[in-house]
C-alpha cells in the first residue's frame, strides 16, 4: 500500500530533521543565539522584555551566555569549526544562579506565541538538566516536533496541492530553519495550516459552521500575531462560496469580524509589549554590535 503524502513527509520531515537538529552546531541557524535568548527567558516565565540603559532583552542565568559563548563567534564564517569536545565542555557548564543582563532587541517584538514550543522544550530541559545546551537542543527537538505535527495536519486537510504541500515544507532550507530555535516555525507551520484550512472549505459542499469560523478565527489570531505581514492571507477566505453561508449577511460579518479580529492583533500587541522597536541610533553603542540591528534604515519609521 502506498504511503500518503502526509506520511510521506513525516518520515522524510524527521529524518533530515533530526540529522539538521544534531549536526548543526548551536547558534549557527539565523539569529538562533537571540532567538534561544528570548526563548529561554519566556522559559522563566518572562512574558515581555525589559528596556535597561539603552538595552532591550531580558535577565537569564551568566552561564546560559557564557556556556555558548564559543558558537557566537562561528555564525557565518564557514572556515571556522568546532568539535565534539567543545560541546561536551559547554554542556559541563552548569548554571550558578547568577543573572545577568541579555540584549535580544530585534526578538523583543515577536509576541510569546511564536516561541511556546521552544520555550516548553527548554523550560522541560531544566528540569532534568542544568544545562544551558541541553536546554538548545531541548528546544530545538519540540520546535521541529511541533512543525512536524502542524504540516501533517495542513498536508492531511487539504484537498489539493498535497504534494506540492510536501515539496515546499521539504525544502532543505525550509526542513533546517524548522529544526533549529527560529521562531518563523509557527509563522509557517499556521500559514500552511491556513491556506489547507481555507482550501478545504473553498472545495466543500456544507454550510459553514460555527466551528469552522471559529477553528478559522484562531488562526488568523495567530497569524497575525506571529507575523503580522501575513495578515492579507485573510483574502483567502473569499475562495469559500458564498452558497456555502447561510446568507449574505453571514458572509459580511464573518469576514468582518474575522479582519477586525487581524487588525486589533496588530495593532494591540506593540502597545501591550511596550518596549517597541529600538533603532540602532538609539541603542547603547557599547552593546550595538553584538545585536544585529540595522543601521541602514530605521525600520520603525517604515
Amino acid at each position: 500500500m502506498p504511503l500518503r503524502p502526509e506520511q510521506v513527509f513525516v518520515l522524510l520531515a524527521a529524518f533530515f530533521g533530526i540529522l539538521f537538529l544534531l549536526l548543526t552546531p548551536p547558534f549557527q541557524s539565523p539569529d538562533e543565539n537571540r532567538h534561544f535568548y528570548r526563548a529561554y527567558h519566556i522559559s522563566q516565565g518572562s512574558i515581555f522584555a525589559t528596556k535597561m540603559d539603552g538595552r532591550v532583552g531580558g535577565f537569564l542565568p551568566k552561564k546560559v551566555k557564557e556556556s555558548l559563548t564559543p558558537f557566537v563567534d562561528m555564525q557565518a564564517r564557514i572556515e571556522v569549526k568546532t568539535s565534539r569536545d567543545t560541546i561536551f565542555s559547554a554542556i559541563s557548564m552548569k548554571s550558578d544562579g547568577n543573572l545577568e543582563f541579555v540584549d535580544f532587541p530585534s526578538m523583543a517584538v515577536y509576541t510569546p506565541i511564536s516561541y511556546i514550543p521552544q520555550a516548553f522544550g527548554i523550560r522541560l530541559a531544566r528540569v532534568f538538566s542544568n544545562s544551558a545546551i541541553i536546554a538548545l537542543y531541548a528546544g530545538r527537538l519540540m520546535t521541529l516536533i511541533c512543525w512536524i505535527i502542524a504540516l501533517f495536519y495542513a498536508i492531511r486537510i487539504t484537498p489539493i496541492f498535497k504534494w506540492l504541500f510536501v515539496a515546499l515544507a521539504l525544502l532543505p532550507m525550509s526542513v533546517f530553519i524548522h529544526s533549529s530555535l527560529n521562531a518563523d516555525m509557527i509563522t509557517n507551520a499556521v500559514v500552511f495550516l491556513f491556506v489547507a484550512f481555507m482550501l478545504k472549505q473553498a472545495f466543500s459542499e456544507e454550510k459553514q459552521s460555527k466551528r469552522n469560523f471559529l477553528t478559522t478565527a484562531l488562526l488568523v489570531f495567530l497569524l497575525a500575531s506571529a507575523k503580522f505581514i501575513y495578515a492579507p492571507l485573510l483574502l483567502l477566505f473569499l475562495l469559500i462560496p458564498l452558497k456555502n453561508f447561510t446568507d449574505k449577511k453571514q458572509f459580511f460579518f464573518r469576514i468582518g469580524m474575522l479582519f477586525s479580529l487581524a487588525l486589533l492583533t496588530v495593532i494591540c500587541w506593540p502597545i501591550i509589549q511596550g518596549v517597541g522597536y529600538v533603532s540602532s541610533d538609539d541603542y547603547n553603542p557599547a552593546y550595538l554590535h553584538s545585536v544585529n540591528l540595522y543601521t541602514c534604515a530605521d525600520v520603525g519609521d517604515q
